[in-house]
């Protein structure tokens, strides 16, 4: 790991444009610190020992680094900021430590502004720190943190140290407007394949491409997305196609919409579903070997990488994307409970073809049962989906409003 490949770049590139992925920005800087950060102070272990009544991080550094630590609230965090280091200690030692602890939730990585390296530590509750402290530990350095539970949050800071200034644009100098996130909207079935079939013989596809260019015009009409549509006729797409199509676009955000059948007759209701290895019951196991099996599931091409190199990526990619697109759900759901029936439990998870890009997050929208006899009527009310669009415009709202793009955005 020398070196870094230009496809190796390319693929972190690829993998970090989803909207602040931000361990896998980390992942790339990991990949070119031996390389090209060879004499910054390298982090060459990471100790975590956390128990229901103490924690204490050790970073043992090869040479003495300046430092700031402190906490935050809602939610609690303790943040360590350091000048960017070279890390020689594999990031899934911390985060497997930090999932057996008691007091720590998780750990994040991200360049902060200024050239800043900052860590953030995500607590089930309120602490107080009793100890930070730099010594030296044999031939390295010891930046050591000790916290404990407490009842309640007080601000807490120790160290400091001066930031790279940050660069700022020359006087006269125009900005660039940022570009809006491409949303790709994917009309489920079309062509051949009629999809499901209501009562009143209403065709999923239909129903599906109606819905699909409404939803464009209104994304498009806010003014804050471009759009794209994998089909905007009645033609068949195979189902690494769609997927595909969102890829070479750098989508920010795929939407398949589909409309869903059931033998039992009394099933109504929106629903959205997010990958998963496993389905989350039967029925949604059921439903996607149905929808999977128009084709099989593209991938990277990752055969000449290192093999180390390949897990890594894969699972942040497979982790973060998944987050973000369970995220996008759960506000997906938020804003359509008030506005059409939603079925129960109406967030579930399935091995959906579609959904299994590494690097867009990804929703399938049940938009309802054209196996119920009302609700295919509803889907062929303009009103019904006009109310359905309006969620999803809502729900793409907040989304990209709350999207962590990074760090210096968000403050940590």
């Amino acid at each position: 790991m020398a070196e870094l490949t230009s496809s190796r770049l390319a693929l972190c590139a690829g993998l970090a444009r989803s909207g602040g992925l931000l361990l896998l920005v980390v992942l790339a800087i990991l990949l070119l610190a031996r390389a090209a950060l060879a004499d910054r102070p390298r982090v060459v272990d990471v100790r975590l020992d956390s128990q229901t009544q103490r924690t204490v991080v050790a970073l043992m550094v090869d040479a003495p680094v300046d430092f700031r630590v402190f906490t935050l609230p809602d939610p609690y965090r303790l943040v360590i900021d350091l000048p960017a280091v070279d890390w020689r200690t594999p990031q899934s030692q911390l985060q497997r430590a930090a999932r057996q602890s008691g007091l720590v939730e998780g750990v994040r990585y991200g360049q902060f502004r200024g050239g800043t390296l900052r860590i953030v530590f995500d607590l089930t509750r309120p602490v107080a720190v009793e100890r930070v402290g730099l010594e030296a530990h044999g031939r390295h350095q010891a930046l050591t943190l000790r916290w404990r539970p407490a009842s309640g949050y007080r601000s807490q800071r120790f160290g400091d140290f001066r930031e790279a200034p940050i660069p700022r644009p020359r006087p006269g100098a125009r900005r660039e407007p940022p570009t809006p996130p491409l949303i790709v909207i994917d009309p489920g079935h079309g062509g051949i394949d009629p999809g499901a079939i209501g009562r009143r013989n209403t065709m999923e596809k239909h129903i599906t491409l109606a819905v699909s260019r409404q939803l464009a015009r209104a994304l498009k009409g806010t003014g804050r997305y471009r759009v794209a549509l994998t089909r905007a006729d009645d033609r068949f797409l195979a189902l690494r196609e769609r997927m595909g199509f969102a890829r070479r676009l750098d989508a920010d955000l795929f939407l398949s919409i589909h409309a869903d059948s059931a033998v039992n007759p009394k099933a109504q209701g929106l629903s959205v579903y997010t990958l998963s290895g496993k389905a989350s019951d039967a029925e949604a196991a059921a439903l996607a070997r149905q929808e999977n099996k128009a084709d099989v599931i593209g991938g990277f091409d990752l055969t000449d990488e290192q093999a180390d190199v390949v897990s890594i990526l894969i699972n942040l990619a497979q982790r973060e994307t998944r987050n973000q697109s369970v995220r996008f759900a759960n506000q997906l759901v938020q804003t359509m409970v008030l506005r059409v029936p939603v079925l129960e439990r109406p967030h579930r998870q399935a091995g959906f073809a579609v959904l299994k890009a590494l690097d867009v997050p990804a929703a399938l929208i049940e938009l309802g049962f054209l196996s119920h006899p009302e609700e295919e009527r509803l889907l062929l009310s303009d009103g019904h989906r006009r109310a359905i669009v309006a969620g999803i415009v809502a729900a793409v709202d907040a989304f990209f409003a709350n999207r962590v793009g990074s760090f210096a955005a968000t403050g940590g």
